[in-house]
């Protein structure tokens, strides 16, 4: 069975010569991007991994409240996911594709989506295959901005790993310590 974190890397390995290639990234007013791609032409183009039929029919219903007005106290109108990448909002992807396994084939997909599928060879490694090419949504460039914080949240991302790694083997040594004084 395949993972989402899997078919990231394999994303990654199909995108590597891209500006930036991230994943879980949610750029400001955006929803969360499974895999964020700034190509080289400084187009955005969105991937979003469904791995089950559940999964990707829930997509559909993706919708975000913003906050109510101190003022007012009036909260503004909610935003459908899918109604803004069919009408090509410019605060969202310029080319969006479902990555699914070969297993979803038959699902429906919006035409607005592009379509890749991800397979598992015997040996574990997962393939992609471009079935339909995403159409452009638009035509307005990343903000330079968007790409300066995302790198911002890689550091930061790279900095909490490392401490993560640390107290982990911190936390082996100590415990191999205290079985060795225990043994004794």
């Amino acid at each position: 069975m395949m993972t989402e974190g899997q078919v990231q890397l394999a994303i990654y390995w199909r995108r590597r010569s891209a500006r930036l290639v991230m994943p879980n990234y949610t750029p400001a007013g955006w929803w969360e991007c499974d895999m964020f791609v700034v190509m080289r032409s400084g187009y955005w183009h969105e991937f979003e991994i469904k791995l089950t039929a559940t999964d990707l029919r829930a997509d559909e219903q993706k919708v975000r409240q913003g906050r109510a007005c101190f003022y007012t106290g009036r909260s503004p109108p909610k935003r459908w996911k899918y109604s803004q990448l069919a009408a090509g909002d410019p605060k969202g992807p310029s080319r969006f594709t479902y990555v699914v396994p070969q297993a979803l084939a038959e699902e429906k997909f919006p035409d607005w989506a592009g379509i890749m599928h991800a397979n598992q060879n015997e040996n574990g490694k997962i393939y992609l295959e471009e079935v339909r090419r995403p159409p452009a949504l638009h035509r307005h460039k990343v903000d330079q901005r968007v790409i300066e914080h995302a790198r911002g949240v890689c550091y930061y991302r790279m900095w909490n790993e490392r401490l993560r790694a640390e107290t982990l083997a911190d936390d082996r040594h100590k415990a191999a310590v205290e079985r060795s004084q225990s043994d004794e």
